[in-house]
């Protein structure tokens, strides 16, 4: 098992299917968790939707607020949340895959924004 393995995404958006995540990583039977923080940019209340192949838990401001933690089909979950805009609130998000595709997305919606990837611009690691 890899571990201790880090590096930077653009957006949480990706459809594995039946290839590895990264070399080293075997296509099956693995394990990741990203880590960041999320700045809204306005004020007002945010619906995120997380899809995914497999396991998935989701952490906005150290609340879990998905916890899907099982093998299933390609399924969306919804939470929705007010954030303040500008204030940067910890993300984490942790997914398993046991076999065949594997992908995991996370979208949102809020003030001015229809339903979209979260943007590289909202995650820092500050």
């Amino acid at each position: 098992m890899n571990s201790g393995l880090s590096r930077r995404e653009a957006q949480v958006n990706f459809f594995w299917g039946e290839k590895a995540p990264i070399p080293g990583i075997p296509k099956d039977d693995f394990s990741l968790r990203l880590i960041s923080n999320l700045t809204p940019p306005t004020t007002g209340t945010y619906t995120f939707y997380i899809r995914s192949d497999d396991g998935v838990r989701l952490w906005i401001n150290n609340q879990l607020l998905v916890d899907q933690w099982k093998d299933q089909p390609p399924t969306e979950y919804t939470v929705s949340l007010p954030l303040a805009g500008g204030t940067p609130y910890p993300i984490k998000i942790e997914y398993f895959d046991t076999h065949a595709n594997a992908d995991l997305q996370l979208k949102w919606s809020g003030p001015g924004i229809s339903k979209q990837p979260v943007p590289a611009s909202a995650f820092s690691t500050k």
